[in-house]
């Protein structure tokens, strides 16, 4: 069941480095701002800051609901950093960073009545069936995942 694909991708996950982590990394949370004539990265809304798996916060940065870098702009982002973005560590993070956020615009579309949400779930979808397919290419199977978000 989808539970048990839940627990079985954490128990991977838990076995990876934690450092702190952000948690909500992306495009919507990072200004720039000019100190001193010079422009300068301010990051905002830290509260869901704590410990978290190394590579998450780049996971959501690449991979951004709310808009998504071009694959071979994303390729390129992550080779300057010397990052695999197909690596079974880089993809089972990156794949527990939509399932969050799917969970949050969930709850504000269809408790809180809230629409604005509503439109970052198609690009979140996408971002999840790419991280499972991923993952496949590497061995690693989630079937009831990959079934449940093949039919969203």
């Amino acid at each position: 069941n989808l539970l048990s694909a839940l627990r079985a991708l954490l128990r991977r996950i838990d076995r990876l480095p934690a450092l702190l982590c952000h948690r909500d990394n992306h495009r919507r949370n990072l200004m720039v701002t000019r100190r001193g004539g010079k422009p300068q990265l301010v990051i905002i809304d830290h509260q869901d800051t704590r410990l978290g798996p190394a590579g998450y916060d780049l996971a959501s940065f690449l991979f951004d609901s709310y808009g998504t870098f071009p694959p071979a702009r994303r390729r390129a982002l992550a080779k300057r950093l010397a990052i695999d973005l197909d690596t079974p560590e880089f993809r089972l993070v990156a794949l527990q960073r939509p399932l969050n956020a799917l969970g949050t615009f969930g709850l504000h579309v269809y408790e809180k009545k809230n629409s604005y949400y509503a439109k970052a779930i198609p690009i979140t979808l996408h971002h999840t069936r790419e991280h499972l397919s991923v993952l496949a290419t590497c061995g690693i199977h989630f079937p009831n995942l990959t079934t449940s978000f093949a039919e969203c």
